[in-house]
């Protein structure tokens, strides 16, 4: 009995050793190739393609990454219409953060605005380089409760389940956040008049700076619209 004991102990013992030992060669098998290869390699996935925003002479593109069919995030593409070269991203060399749930591009900027899962945001310049801006993840604001951004100047409107965020594309700051009390899915200014498409119907304000105040908003139809696109001074809307 005491032998069995014993015995067992010196196996125990033994497998704790072998466990350290193997721990050391991994680490230090890993720490040779990352020495070889000056870093780490990422290796995304890219099977299709979830959104697509022309800049200039380039195509930013989205592609489902790994995950299940349902994922809404993907990975970073870059084509150049120009040559056909093709550039990826990723979060070991030039983003901030992983799995991409929204982008858009700011003309006035030549900025690419980059919404991540976690509420992350990247600015991407056409020279490639990046800004993060981290005020919507210090703020809890899921990406899932995105539903568009629009482009207006050099500001971008990300309309969320709540209002809308203000975003100043050139200064990487939040300017405000308008809380309207229901979900927004799209916004668009066209003079002076910025028309808003809520759940509870479609709105418009005579100004933006004028959204904190609630009486200033008039509702002009009760219909939910999907998204809005603004032409020639018209407001064109699309219904869910």
């Amino acid at each position: 009995m005491d032998r069995a004991m014993v015995t067992s102990s010196s196996v125990l013992r033994i497998d704790m050793e072998l466990r350290k030992i193997l721990s050391i060669l991994f680490f230090c098998t890993c720490f040779s190739l990352y020495a070889q290869n000056e870093g780490w390699q990422v290796y995304p996935a890219y099977t299709e393609a979830m959104q697509v925003e022309a800049a200039g002479n380039y195509l930013y593109c989205v592609m489902k990454g790994s995950g299940t069919k349902d994922s809404n995030t993907g990975n970073l593409v870059r084509y150049d219409v120009e040559d056909g070269s093709v550039k990826t991203y990723d979060c070991l060399h030039e983003l901030s953060d992983k799995e991409i749930a929204k982008i858009s591009y700011n003309e006035a900027t030549g900025r690419l605005l980059i919404v991540y899962s976690t509420g992350n945001i990247d600015l991407l310049g056409d020279d490639d380089e990046v800004v993060n801006v981290t005020a919507l993840m210090d703020a809890s604001v899921l990406a899932e409760s995105i539903n568009s951004i629009t482009n207006i100047g050099k500001k971008a409107y990300i309309c969320v389940d709540f209002g809308i965020i203000e975003l100043d594309t050139e200064n990487e700051v939040v300017l405000e956040t308008y809380k309207v009390g229901t979900s927004v899915s799209s916004i668009q200014v066209v003079g002076e008049k910025t028309y808003v498409a809520r759940s509870d119907g479609f709105f418009h304000v005579e100004s933006v700076s004028r959204m904190h105040d609630r009486n200033s908003w008039h509702k002009l139809a009760a219909a939910d619209f999907n998204c809005m696109v603004a032409f020639a001074n018209i407001v064109a809307q699309k219904y869910k």
